[in-house]
This record gives structure tokens, C-alpha cells and sequence, in this order.
């Protein structure tokens, strides 16, 4: 007969974004499209809309908290906008050099190891 002792069951989920230092999240508007959790993203200007970082066309700014579909309208989203973050989580456009969206984020406070 088993015994209950107030125990639970907890199932472990790897964790290949979040680092050590708590995020900060905030609401942002993406442009159309579909993005995965980890998405490096930055900010056009004009619009207030958010983009993935291609490389070359803006300095990143902030990393998608979750998966999202963006219809044409656009779609609010959270990101993370400070904190430390592993690379192996990270989602950027084929154009994009790793190291140089690193640097850029680092400068946006997003920290990446």
C-alpha cells in the first residue's frame, strides 16, 4: 500500500532561453508574421511595430516571450526587454550574425550568454 507523504509528482521542462537574472516583459505589437519563442526582435520607428532582427536593417531591442501567428493587422505580444538569456534559445532572421545581435542586445540590457 503506498503512502501519500504530501509529496508531488513534478515533471522537468530543459529550459534553453531564460538565464539567471529574473526578465522584465512588457505588451509590444509584431508585424505580420510567424514567430517562435526566443525571436530576437527590434522596433521599426515609424510604426512602434516589432520585426525579427534580420541583421543590417536595425539594432535589437527586445526577445519574444512566446510562439505567435501575427495576422496581417498585427498581434500584441510580450517580450523581454532586460535580463539574461542564452543563446541556444535564440531566433533571428537567416541574415543575422549571432555575435552582432549579441552586442546589440547587450546594449538594450538583454544579456546573453
Amino acid at each position: 500500500m503506498a503512502t501519500n507523504l504530501g509529496m508531488s509528482e513534478y515533471t522537468w521542462t530543459e529550459e534553453n532561453l531564460l538565464g539567471s537574472h529574473p526578465p522584465v516583459e512588457i505588451p509590444i505589437t509584431l508585424t505580420e508574421g510567424t514567430y517562435v519563442r526566443g525571436t530576437v526582435l527590434i522596433k521599426d520607428s515609424t510604426t512602434g511595430k516589432y520585426s525579427i532582427y534580420n541583421g543590417g536593417q536595425g539594432s535589437p531591442v527586445a526577445i519574444l516571450v512566446d510562439d505567435i501567428v501575427a495576422p496581417a493587422a498585427g498581434a500584441v505580444a510580450a517580450a523581454y526587454i532586460h535580463g539574461s538569456f542564452q543563446s541556444d534559445g535564440l531566433t533571428m532572421g537567416s541574415s543575422a550574425v549571432l555575435a552582432t545581435a549579441i552586442s546589440g542586445l547587450k546594449t538594450a540590457g538583454l544579456y546573453v550568454k
